[in-house]
């Protein structure tokens, strides 16, 4: 469709009002793509992205590794605001009461 992402890494399905969450590994927005309307809205996020988990009813964390943020989006009233910061970190993993952080070494030109 037209409003998706050519290449999309993390989605997560809002099923109360038939919207998508994605966003690329190494994109730096959170697309809200509303399936029924065929239009999207772009949230900056970070540099990165290593997971979108739903939290509660309406609430999803949305981790960026590479700055060690993590942020909470509120679909119904579409506000993404950071929740805390972190080390850097490569993976997340959620498992529906704590937030699992694999940190490590993200490679920049001044390390190489």
């Amino acid at each position: 469709d037209k409003g998706i992402l050519k290449y999309t890494d993390y989605v997560q399905i809002i099923e109360e009002n038939n919207k998508l969450l994605l966003m690329n590994r190494r994109g730096n927005y959170l697309m809200v793509y509303d399936y029924d309307n065929h239009t999207s809205i772009k949230k900056k996020a970070g540099d990165s992205c290593c997971g979108i988990f739903k939290l509660l009813f309406d609430s999803y964390l949305v981790t960026d590794g590479f700055n060690g943020t993590i942020f909470s989006f509120n679909a119904e009233c579409m506000l993404l605001k950071t929740l805390f910061k972190t080390p850097v970190f490569h993976t997340a993993v959620f498992d529906g009461t704590k937030l699992f952080l694999r940190g490590g070494y993200i490679v920049t030109e001044q390390n190489v």
